[in-house]
């Protein structure tokens, strides 16, 4: 894997948002990097639930933003995050479990939806806010 580079194409117009935003960035690259230093799950674990905690408060705090903006897909919105949060504990599971390939799958989810929800769910809202 290679490190996510925030740019402006990720940027959803809301400072607060963005800043988050590339935390998350950091942290994903911060598990990225240990992942490709060979490190053993007892680094790994830390790191995801850094990503974890993180991910949890960075959406009650973008709920927030689009509950003040009356953004109307928010039920849905939440849906999605919802998801992430249990496929993050059951990537962290099989982590945790020493499963072959977790902590990669792990890796590639987190990379893939990042990008993915940012770019494909998070602008929506841009219009609201």
């Amino acid at each position: 894997m290679s490190n996510i580079k925030w740019d402006e194409s990720f940027s959803v117009q809301h400072q607060t948002i963005d800043d988050q935003h590339q935390v998350l960035f950091d942290y994903v690259n911060e598990f990225d990097d240990a992942l490709q230093a060979k490190k053993p799950s007892d680094v790994l674990l830390p790191i995801l639930d850094k990503v974890i905690k993180y991910t949890s408060f960075h959406f009650s705090e973008e709920e927030k933003i689009m509950e003040q903006h009356n953004y109307p897909d928010i039920s849905k919105h939440k849906l999605l995050h919802k998801e992430l949060v249990r496929r993050v504990l059951e990537a962290r599971e099989c982590l945790a479990s020493n499963q072959t390939n977790a902590a990669q799958d792990a890796q590639s989810f987190l990379t893939f939806w990042l990008k993915s929800h940012i770019k494909g769910v998070d602008t929506k809202y841009m219009p609201y806010l």
